[in-house]
């Protein structure tokens, strides 16, 4: 095998992509197990390839059973709904949208964007397409603070709460990816 360089924009392409899969699997999870597979695939050889110390993307099986438990755990139809947005988890877990929600609109306005969706401005997809806003424009630096700045100071304490709820070793493994993203474009 030639060795080539991977460059930091290499990485910013190659994790934009990467993170718009995992987007669509947040905002809908079924049908997705060959995207995520080739995400996998591409995240794990640009690991490998700059030497990433932080995990990498595991097995997620897309089935019925991955299905239910996400329904269960985020759209209320178990015991208890995990909420995927900044707000929830700051200002001890209120479900409303609050200072955060607005810090994160502001932070999209003056990128040029705006969330046409039905979500909560600081909702995990939004969070996440924003970041890969900055990086598909190679804004490296950016995108390192709004992960590390924005997105992480929530999502770690969230995705713990995630993996306390389920038994489900493929939701893990998928919210495990989440993180691992993450934190490569911190460290990128």
């Amino acid at each position: 095998m030639d060795y080539q360089e991977i460059t930091r924009e290499d990485c910013a392409e190659a994790m934009a992509r990467i993170l718009m899969v995992l987007i669509r699997i947040v905002l809908e999870p079924q049908g997705n197990s060959s995207d995520y597979e080739k995400a996998q695939i591409a995240f794990n050889a640009f690991a490998e390839g700059v030497d990433y110390p932080g995990a990498t993307f595991q097995e997620v099986v897309f089935d019925e059973e991955f299905e239910r438990e996400f329904a269960k755990l985020f759209y209320g139809v178990g015991d208890t709904t995990i909420g995927l947005t900044h707000s929830f988890w700051s200002g001890g877990l209120i479900a409303v949208a609050g200072e955060k929600t607005r810090e994160a609109f502001k932070t999209y306005r003056d990128s040029g964007l705006s969330n046409t969706s039905t979500l909560p401005d600081d909702h995990l997809a939004i969070e996440l397409t924003f970041l890969s806003h900055l990086l598909a424009q190679n804004k490296v630096k950016e995108a390192q603070e709004f992960a590390s700045g924005a997105i992480l100071q929530w999502w770690r304490t969230a995705q713990e709460n995630i993996n306390n709820k389920t038994q489900n070793g493929s939701i893990k493994n998928f919210f495990g990816a989440v993180t691992s993203a993450l934190e490569f474009v911190e460290r990128m």
